[in-house]
């Protein structure tokens, strides 16, 4: 059952990844696309996600969109800039621990947090439809930035060290395996820092800007300013 604060929290993630002209669609909409091997989709996907985690992803994506009925255990929610993949976030829920939704993948393009507020978005989304999860769980599988083939293993290890790590400064438990969960309260604790962490860039950036128009117009005034003694000056070697 979603909670007021939930549905406030699931419109601000909405609208700031939606901001410029990426749009968010259902993953089980996107069984009607068609979608085959090769694919331009794959190639972003693969991207998005590094060559060692593409080759499973793949595969579940494929076989869901393929089957005839729907699997309804797999959450999804795509973000595309008009036709290319941006971010994608697969969770799963398991009968036996309904309430916790688990982050199978989640790769998006770096920058602007899409990543993170997709995960916390497809939880959100759950809820608002009637699920019971009140937890995020997820295995560090892929790295920042993205494990690709040819990495070495101490590539691989920093990788994964540094998505462990982002858990864990974004308040994430975790266990003696290395398995994150965020527990919804945590979810709704981080979207609100990030709301007013735009909130006050928005500000700042106004703030420049209006600067720079006073600064423009005390320099226009001064060059009026200067015409005017000029004209004076002239007018009285007329006279």
């Amino acid at each position: 059952m979603s909670t007021e604060e939930e549905g406030l929290a699931l419109a601000f993630i909405h609208k700031y990844l939606t901001r410029g002209s990426e749009t968010i669609t259902p993953l089980s909409d996107m069984r009607s696309e068609d979608i085959k091997e090769g694919d331009p989709f794959y190639e972003d996907l693969e991207k998005l996600c590094g060559e060692t985690i593409n080759d499973t992803c793949q595969g579940l994506l494929e076989g869901y969109f393929e089957d005839e009925e729907e699997d309804e255990s797999i959450i999804g929610l795509v973000l595309r800039d008009k036709d290319r993949l941006t971010g994608i976030f697969i969770g799963e829920i398991d009968t036996g621990t309904p309430k916790v939704l688990q982050n199978a993948y989640s790769c998006a393009e770096r920058g602007g947090m899409r990543g993170e507020l997709l995960g916390y978005l497809g939880l959100l989304k759950y809820r608002e439809d009637g699920g019971e999860a009140t937890e995020l769980f997820g295995t560090p599988a892929g790295g920042i930035p993205p494990i690709v083939k040819g990495d070495t293993e101490s590539d691989e290890d920093r990788k994964t060290q540094a998505l462990l790590n982002y858990h864990i400064k974004r308040g994430a438990n975790i266990d003696k395996d290395g398995n994150f969960t965020y527990t919804l309260d945590q979810i709704l604790k981080n979207i609100e820092e990030i709301r007013k962490k735009i909130g006050s860039y928005k500000r700042r950036k106004t703030k420049k800007k209006t600067k720079k128009k006073k600064k423009k117009k005390t320099k226009k005034n001064k060059k009026k300013k200067k015409k005017k003694k000029r004209m004076v000056i002239k007018t009285k070697k007329k006279v």
